[in-house]
């Protein structure tokens, strides 16, 4: 029963994990994780990363 109750609950993070978009300032790797308009930019602040601004 435990078994089957973890296989459900990792479906479900995995299923909302990939249909989630990132919001404006989020991390992110491409403008396709993005949310609406805002793009993956690569962003130098302290240390160097993407985000989606």
């Amino acid at each position: 029963m435990h078994f089957s109750f973890l296989v459900v609950v990792t479906a479900l993070a995995v299923c909302v994990s990939a249909n989630a978009c990132h919001y404006q300032l989020h991390i992110c790797d491409r403008d396709s994780e993005c949310c609406g308009s805002l793009r993956c930019n690569l962003v130098d602040v302290s240390m160097s990363g993407l985000l989606c601004i």
